[in-house]
């Protein structure tokens, strides 16, 4: 069972600004968030309970499918049970499947949506971008 707390240990700084930088409406700003006319650092965002966090999720997905859907590379699915990374061709790189998930204060499906992205942007700093 992976919970919801490793895949936040997981997100660095890069990860949350990836993120950010995807996400519609959010921006980063001398290396701090700005959210609701306040700066947050990424380690207090990702910390907290901040509803904040989840709307990032959905929006980072949102913002990799418009980007990847004008090269044809990768997209980011969400069905009934699983997150999958799927190839313009709909082939299956990955599968999340959200019964893999133990969250506390975001949903299984964001649980999965969170750890497709951080394998998504971990495989970019290692060279293997998608």
């Amino acid at each position: 069972m992976i919970t919801e707390q490793s895949l936040k240990q997981r997100c660095t700084p890069e990860i949350i600004k990836r993120m950010v930088e995807l996400a519609e409406g959010f921006e980063i700003e001398n290396g701090d968030l700005k959210l609701y006319g306040s700066r947050v650092c990424a380690e207090d965002l990702i910390m907290s309970t901040m509803s904040a966090f989840p709307l990032i999720i959905h929006r980072a997905v949102e913002g990799w499918n418009k980007l990847n859907n004008k090269s044809g590379h990768c997209f980011i699915s969400i069905n009934d049970s699983s997150v999958g990374l799927l190839t313009g061709l709909c082939d299956v790189l990955e599968s999340y499947e959200f019964k893999n998930y133990q969250p506390t204060t975001t949903t299984h499906a964001e649980c999965a949506c969170l750890h497709c992205l951080i394998d998504i942007f971990e495989g970019e700093e290692n060279g293997f971008n998608r």
